[in-house]
């Protein structure tokens, strides 16, 4: 016999939008004051702990959602939340424990004879960019958080092109050719 507790199938779980709210902690249990939290994939739902690390975000569409948080510290943690509809989640504090982010860098490279400043390198999903800083493509992506991800080079004059499962963990200084 196989039995399940609550509307597993129901749309309850989908409908709506809820929040949640924590404290910002840094590796060693202190205040991670000032740190940036967002909803991936969602850019307008962000906000900044204050200088407790607390935070609260609201109005998040329910269901299973992907957070980020990082700091100018280096420090940051990617994780996926279930937000229910009409209630605030409260994280723990091992889900609020900020870690080392890792450093992707790397060269972009096409036609010959291009000049390879200027083009936008960002991450699927959230508000990490940067721009190639020399003529030969070389870029500099740092803060970004453990796992893996899509990575986007675009410049208004040539398609978009996607580097897939880029995978880092902290303190990693990864090296990636395009």
């Amino acid at each position: 016999m196989l039995s399940a507790c609550g509307n597993i199938g129901n749309k309850k779980f989908y409908d709506g939008s809820g929040g949640i709210q924590g404290v910002t902690l840094q590796p060693n249990g202190t205040v991670a004051s000032f740190t940036s939290v967002q909803v991936i994939n969602f850019p307008n739902l962000k906000t900044e702990s204050d200088k407790d690390g607390r935070f609260v975000l609201n109005k998040i569409p329910a269901g299973r959602r992907e957070i980020l948080m990082h700091n100018k510290k280096g420090l940051g943690i990617r994780m996926s939340v279930w937000v229910v509809n009409n209630r605030l989640t409260l994280l723990s504090n091992s889900q609020s424990t900020l870690l080392p982010t890792a450093t992707v860098t790397g060269r972009v490279t096409a036609a010959p004879r291009l000049n390879y400043k200027g083009i936008r390198v960002s991450v699927a999903g959230f508000e990490l960019s940067t721009y190639t800083h020399s003529n030969s493509g070389d870029f500099v992506l740092p803060q970004l958080p453990a796992g893996c991800h899509t990575i986007f080079f675009e410049t208004p004059l040539f398609k978009r092109a996607q580097k897939e499962n880029v995978c880092v963990v902290p303190s990693d200084k990864h090296q990636l050719k395009h």
